[in-house]
């Protein structure tokens, strides 16, 4: 796997003694417009950061990126997928911080979000990953915050009417209501905000999974070492774009990535567990 890697004079990505929180966005059809504003509003945190952002669109098209201060860039002369490519940032990553966020492009976070999941975390050393609250544009929330799927709740998710579809999502109960945090089965790859140790002990995404699904696999296994929590008081907004809805490109690795999902843990409820 062939990667050219660019780094600005104020993102020392290999600096160990350097302990600004690591977040690895990776990128590949996302408008550069959204991109910025995602960038921006991590550098409106009060927090110091660097940033590594994975290019996977073969063509350097986010490489003028590569000029903002802490901002790490990476290209990939192909897509790798997101998995492979976050864990590819991850497993280079030496900063000091203990801690490591995987983040959407088209993710923008509220100004104290970084704060108060590090301060979560940093109190609270059994929890391996926390989550925000997650926002749509418009300020609904979007519920990502779902058990672990069943075959016919990803089924009916994509080929029944929501209304329908809705009664089968198994969301978890009452975690809005928690003034500190509540445990959840399952961590967005929207936004992962990890305990990076726990990150490295798994071994990071499983890379066979090309796109969807990795994080669902992920927080299967990293609950294993300790709990997954969801914190109300961050709160983030994700310009989702469901493209497995979109494309049939994007319905097939979804397909795809569902049956490597079953097949590695298990069909069988069909339904909800």
């Amino acid at each position: 796997m062939n990667t050219t890697q660019h780094t600005s004079e104020s993102a020392p990505g290999c600096d160990k003694t350097n302990d600004a929180l690591g977040i690895s966005m990776v990128v590949f059809d996302t408008e550069h417009n959204i991109v910025q504003k995602s960038i921006d509003s991590i550098f409106e945190s009060n927090i110091p950061v660097e940033i590594t952002l994975i290019d996977n669109s073969e063509k350097e098209l986010y490489k003028d990126f590569s000029e903002l201060n802490k901002v790490n860039y990476i290209a990939n002369e192909k897509n790798i997928g997101y998995g492979c490519a976050n864990n590819l940032s991850v497993k280079n990553c030496s900063l000091k911080n203990p801690f490591h966020v995987i983040m959407n492009p088209d993710v923008i976070l509220n100004k104290n979000c970084l704060n108060l999941l590090s301060n979560l975390m940093s109190h609270n050393s059994e929890i391996t990953v926390t989550m925000p609250k997650v926002l749509n544009a418009d300020g609904s929330l979007q519920d990502l915050h779902c058990k672990l799927p069943r075959p016919f709740t990803l089924l009916s998710r994509r080929f029944l009417p929501r209304f329908i579809s809705n009664k089968f999502r198994n969301l978890e109960d009452g975690i809005q209501k928690s003034q500190n945090y509540n445990t959840i089965s399952v961590a967005s790859g929207a936004f992962m905000f990890f305990r990076k140790s726990a990150y490295l002990k798994i071994g990071g995404f499983d890379e066979r999974f090309f796109l969807y699904l990795e994080d669902i696999d992920l927080s299967k296994r990293i609950v294993e070492i300790g709990p997954i929590a969801y914190c109300p008081k961050a709160e983030i907004t994700h310009y989702y774009a469901r493209h497995s809805y979109n494309t049939l490109r994007s319905l097939v690795w979804h397909c795809i990535s569902a049956t490597q999902y079953f097949n590695k843990w298990g069909w069988w409820p069909l339904f909800k567990s």
